[in-house]
């Protein structure tokens, strides 16, 4: 049986980290998977566990090369943190590959592409498991030194046709796998009544659901400025993620220092937004979940405001429940999310179109339903654990034998 060694990079649950978990779990059947995830990320860990698959924590640095749309930037410290620490842990992380001996590393980001060059001087098969979207389509210095990383790697899988398609690698095995979820994961046992009365929310207004957290680059400060065009609307907004205590008090000496100098002013002034108390009444905050079915069975419709190019696994999880997305219109989101069918699009960091899509779904009961209709038929085609399955097996098997 051949050994397969993931790495996890995220520190908190998320969507990625879903997507990585799930995978090892489906590689678990066929392979002997052991899968390394960060200390502070047990939940990931205990899910492996809890399937019956090996994971293994670590506190050691993983570093980074951290470009991708909606990342840090040239001018952010967390850029050039991760490139140090490349350097700094390189060897560390190569003596640990190595006692693993695996037959294929598979690393979980675009972000950590350059792990190719320690599996290429252990005669390790690597494969690299892009969830991120390069800017400016492709184009420039970054893109360049991160494709030819990819270029490195045995294989590269991506979870859009639109990511492979900019990528335009030629010397790897390249697939797209979309995300994919477990159908019965995200079924509710409770009625839309039952879970607004567990979570404390109301039953009797037009719920909609932002999964994201006070995050810049998910566009939260669109979301909150969107309620002034709702005022008059019988709704509420539920903010799950990371709230406004948690990003201000986050762990090491680097992180607050990146707070202090690049986040503390958005959190204050997102805070200052919410003074108003005709916008703070529609606001309910949840903090992070492990319950989504439930909160999907509270909301009505999810949206993702998004100011730069970015996937939406939520966007899918709650088309289970029959359920439309209200999505920023990007290229590459227009593959999973198609305005008028399974959700509503509208123009990138413009409150007034985000508000003006609410309101359509809010008065026109048939285009909501049709739209939830077609978002569960979405996600049964392109999105279940079945199809991911076979992807995802002939993948390693391409590689191992190439």
């Amino acid at each position: 049986m051949n050994k397969i060694m993931i790495i996890n990079h995220g520190s908190v649950i998320g969507g990625a980290g879903l997507t990585i978990s799930s995978a090892a779990n489906v590689l678990s059947v066929k392979y002997d998977v052991v899968t390394y995830t960060h200390d502070r990320s047990m939940d990931i860990a205990n899910m492996i566990r809890d399937a019956g698959g090996v994971s293994k924590t670590f506190s050691t640095a993983l570093g980074t090369i951290p470009w991708f749309s909606g990342g840090p930037g040239i001018f952010s410290i967390r850029f050039y943190k991760g490139m140090l620490f490349a350097l700094l842990f390189a060897g560390r992380w190569e003596r640990i590959i190595k006692a693993e001996k695996p037959d294929v590393l598979i690393v979980s980001s675009k972000v950590l592409c350059w792990y190719a060059l320690i599996a290429k001087r252990l005669g390790v098969k690597c494969i690299c498991y892009v969830q991120e979207t390069a800017p400016n389509r492709g184009k420039g210095f970054w893109n360049s030194i991160v494709r030819g990383l990819l270029e490195k790697c045995d294989g590269v899988f991506f979870i859009s046709d639109y990511d492979e398609k900019i990528e335009d690698l030629k010397k790897p095995y390249t697939v797209t796998i979309p995300n994919f979820i477990s159908i019965d994961d995200y079924v509710s046992k409770l009625s839309r009544e039952e879970a607004c009365d567990r979570l404390g929310l109301h039953s009797d207004v037009f719920n909609i659901l932002y999964v994201g957290g006070i995050s810049k680059s998910k566009g939260f400060d669109i979301l909150i400025d969107s309620l002034q065009y709702l005022k008059s609307e019988n709704v509420n907004l539920i903010i799950a993620g990371q709230g406004f205590e948690t990003v201000k008090q986050q762990g090491d000496i680097l992180k607050k220092l990146r707070y202090i100098i690049s986040e503390r002013r958005y959190v204050e002034e997102m805070m200052r937004l919410l003074e108003d108390k005709s916008i703070a009444d529609k606001v309910h905050f949840v903090g992070l979940r492990k319950d989504m079915e439930n909160l999907y069975a509270a909301s009505d419709v999810l949206v993702f405001p998004a100011r730069d190019a970015h996937q939406s696994r939520p966007a899918f999880e709650i088309g289970v429940q029959k359920k439309p997305v209200i999505i920023s219109d990007f290229e590459m989101t227009r593959e999973f999310v198609k305005d008028g069918v399974n959700g509503l699009a509208f123009k990138p960091c413009d409150p007034e179109s985000l508000a003006g899509a609410v309101k359509l779904l809010i008065n026109d009961k048939e285009l909501y339903r049709t739209l939830g209709e077609n978002n569960y038929a979405q996600t049964v085609k392109y999105h279940v654990v079945e199809n991911a399955e076979q992807l995802l097996c002939r993948g390693i098997e391409t590689v191992l034998q190439s």
